[in-house]
């Protein structure tokens, strides 16, 4: 499981890939004791330090502020690193390649700024609609070359001859110079993996996202609310929050996927660099909410594992006093920005 190793210790896939998981060990922080912990978004989207995890312990957190009191070893400069890292909106791997360049916070190696090799193999089947019409535009329909992984491989050919062949070819259709073409795919097939990626995220969490929804609705419903106007009405509002993000994240795809059909109409490698600007300007805001509902439906869902469990006044307390923390900088988030940001 584990796939990389910083400042000597172990980094798991599953922290790797997720969307509010940083290993420590990928940030070259000097205090021993933290290079083995991570930082978390908890329940209420802030970021803490998670010292231990494990099922009959819980999760140990503590605030950057009062690591202070933990670690009496800690550096002013760890700290510095630490109080930025809680604020980031979220910890994946493509949102940190613009967000620790923007904080100006060191890597140690930016290839810790990449998905593992399993959940890259699990995302194949999403990165074929994207790959196969580059595939098509090249070989034709008729082609042998099935993925993107088929694509790539044939470039290192062992027939030296006939690997600079279909170089040449990619580099006539899209109209680059024939330097351009190993660089092109590699930044072709990692921004594809990235929109992948952020589907796949709303995929899994879809389902309890529709379960949340029906407890909205069994709120709105509950003849006892009914009286009680003020605390309906932010029931209400906080359900909308949720379903507008959604819808949002919905929309943005849409626009991925149509931008993506539309490149290949005329296709060069000019229209690739402007999807590619467009998809990169996306990653924080996407990341953020996508971290966001992840975090706030795993809450939901561990607070009531079933539709009708911990009844609906619970609920409507839970949704009030939990569900809307943090959600305002969420909702910052889906509002539009100004030009790109650089990328790591």
């Amino acid at each position: 499981m584990d796939v990389a190793r910083g400042n000597g210790e172990a980094i798991q896939d599953v922290d790797r890939d997720a969307l509010h998981i940083l290993p420590l060990a990928m940030i070259p922080i000097e205090t021993p004791g933290l290079k083995r912990t991570r930082i978390i978004k908890n329940s209420r989207l802030e970021g803490v330090v998670e010292l231990y995890e494990g099922k009959g312990t819980g999760s140990g957190q503590v605030q950057v502020k009062a690591l202070d009191l933990t670690f009496r070893d800690i550096s002013e400069d760890d700290l510095t690193i630490l109080g930025k890292l809680a604020t980031l909106p979220t910890y994946d791997v493509y949102s940190l390649r613009i967000l620790l360049r923007e904080h100006d916070i060191p890597i140690k190696d930016h290839g810790y700024l990449q998905l593992s090799k399993r959940k890259q193999g699990e995302l194949e089947g999403l990165m074929k609609k994207f790959t196969r019409p580059l595939i098509t535009h090249v070989y034709g329909d008729n082609s042998e070359i099935r993925s993107y992984v088929d694509a790539v491989a044939m470039f290192r050919h062992p027939d030296v001859t006939k690997a600079r062949e279909n170089l040449q070819k990619i580099a006539g259709k899209l109209g680059i110079k024939l330097h351009e073409v190993p660089r092109f795919l590699e930044d072709y097939g990692d921004i594809f993996m990235s929109v992948s990626y952020y589907q796949d995220c709303l995929s899994q969490i879809d389902p309890a996202l529709e379960e949340f929804q029906r407890s909205v609705k069994d709120i709105r419903a509950n003849r006892q609310l009914q009286d009680d106007r003020s605390r309906l009405n932010a029931c209400i509002r906080i359900g909308a929050t949720f379903d507008k993000l959604r819808t949002l994240m919905a929309s943005r795809f849409a626009t991925f996927n149509s931008g993506s059909k539309a490149m290949w109409t005329n296709v060069d490698s000019a229209s690739f660099q402007r999807f590619r600007t467009l998809v990169q300007h996306s990653h924080v805001a996407i990341g953020g909410i996508l971290c966001a509902l992840n975090v706030k439906m795993g809450a939901w869902q561990q607070k009531f594992p079933g539709r009708d469990g911990g009844g609906v006044m619970n609920r409507a307390d839970f949704l009030i006093t939990e569900m809307q923390q943090g959600m305002d900088e969420v909702v910052q988030l889906s509002r539009p920005k100004g030009p790109p940001a650089a990328v790591a």
